[in-house]
């Protein structure tokens, strides 16, 4: 399982994050999406998979929601540890496994 943890800084200063968990099941052949603690959902290609991660909507609490909409920031980093035992040293240890965004102005229109 890998997941990707995306923080969001909204210009009024609240901060949010949500994780997307991905999976892939070598004896199904299916890969998998989840979006925080919502049912996942199936893919039997990788681009099907790659197409529905680009187009994830993430669901914030109520009390986030803005009118009409929220400027600010956001970011996604590699959740370590959430990787397997045997990827998590490289993962720690090596830079090529540092997937981090950055932070990216948001704007709305």
């Amino acid at each position: 399982m890998l997941g990707l943890r995306v923080d969001w800084e909204l210009a009024d200063g609240r901060a949010l994050a949500q994780t997307l968990w991905l999976r892939y099941s070598p004896l199904l052949r299916r890969y998998a999406l989840a979006v925080g603690e919502r049912p996942s959902q199936q893919f039997s290609l990788r681009n099907a998979l790659l197409a529905a991660v680009e187009n994830a909507q993430l669901s914030w609490p109520e009390e986030a929601r803005c009118e009409p909409a929220c400027g600010g920031r956001a970011r996604v980093q590699l959740a370590v540890s959430s990787l397997p035992a045997p990827l998590r040293l490289p993962a720690l240890t090596q830079r090529e496994w540092r997937l981090d965004s950055g932070w990216q102005a948001l704007t709305h229109e």
